[in-house]
């Protein structure tokens, strides 16, 4: 799965009581940090667009913290995860998908929430329930509740916290990079 033991603790222990055999391998994007530079499988991409440096020279000027980064499945013409490592982005405002709950999670940052379907209603709770990064409500306010106020710091702080712990579960020794291990050994037991 790609996600992380700590992420989703109970969640995954619930389906473990099931099923056992429930690897998390995830965030699956701290992998890629893995692959040697002269690997030639580090130039793929995802995008069908050609990435325009713009964004990041425009980036580079601002104030760290003072960017809300807005994208809603736009077509990217710079990786998503780059633009939230990025010191300038203080803020994700997202529909709350799985890939970039996880990317937010990566990047340490706070989240507003704007679900639309499927799974991101879910996220999306857990974002601002569970894991306390994330607000939901009127997007004013939200804007200068998480970029102004004290528990829009705290928010930060907590989105920290998760970083540092997703990093950890895909580091050599943590659960995630233990639990690929196990994988490739089942997959070489059959």
């Amino acid at each position: 799965m790609n996600t992380f033991h700590d992420f989703e603790q109970e969640v995954l222990d619930a389906i473990k009581a099931i099923n056992p055999n429930v690897y998390c391998i995830g965030p699956l994007n701290l992998l890629e940090a893995r692959v040697p530079a002269h690997d030639t499988s580090r130039d793929l991409t995802v995008s069908l667009w050609k990435e325009d440096p713009r964004c990041f020279e425009w980036l580079d000027k601002q104030k760290p913290g003072s960017v809300v980064y807005v994208n809603y499945g736009s077509i990217a013409k710079c990786q998503q995860e780059q633009v939230l490592a990025h010191e300038g982005v203080g803020l994700f405002f997202t529909h709350a998908g799985w890939n970039s709950t996880l990317e937010t999670v990566i990047a340490g940052k706070p989240v507003i929430c704007w679900p639309f379907i499927a799974e991101q209603s879910t996220n999306s709770r857990y974002l601002c329930k569970v894991w306390d990064v994330g607000v939901r409500g009127e997007i004013v306010e939200l804007i200068k509740e998480m970029l102004e106020s004290e528990r829009g710091k705290e928010r930060h702080n907590k989105a920290l916290e998760w970083k540092e712990k997703a990093v950890a579960a895909a580091q050599v020794g943590g659960s995630s990079y233990k639990d690929f291990d196990r994988l490739i050994a089942e997959v070489f037991r059959h």
